[in-house]
């Protein structure tokens, strides 16, 4: 995470996407604002139900732990983890560091019989 990071925030919805809870921790004066947003969610219009759980934290680091605290909260609760931006959502590892995928030798093309050259048909008469 970047140590001037302005803001640290997740967005979990429901098994629907119908409704969603935004976690944020945004920078201000005094360190960083701490709260949460309960939205509805119909099509690309957003309404923001309900503002909850704010407080003041000290640095981001504290922020980070918070944040990652409430939606771990928030996913016991039946939220789940929402798609990135633009509806991207990464595939799973397909291996780890401990199994890498063996190296494999390149496989060497048969060689190829020469083109015979086109046989040129003589007109009729």
């Amino acid at each position: 995470m970047n140590a001037n990071a302005k803001s640290y925030i997740r967005t979990l919805t429901n098994a629907k996407g119908t409704e969603r809870l935004q976690v944020l921790a945004i920078a201000s004066k005094e360190g960083f604002s701490f709260y949460i947003l309960h939205q509805k969610v119909d099509g690309k219009k957003v309404l923001t139900v309900a503002r909850g759980a704010a407080r003041k934290i000290a640095t981001l680091a504290e922020s980070v732990t918070a944040v990652d605290e409430a939606v771990e909260s928030a996913k016991s609760k039946g939220w789940v983890k929402s798609a990135g931006p633009r509806g991207f959502v990464a595939k799973p590892d397909a291996f780890g560091l401990d199994s890498l995928p063996a190296a494999v030798a390149p496989v060497e093309k048969p060689e190829e019989a020469p083109e015979e050259a086109p046989v040129e048909k003589k007109p009729k008469k």
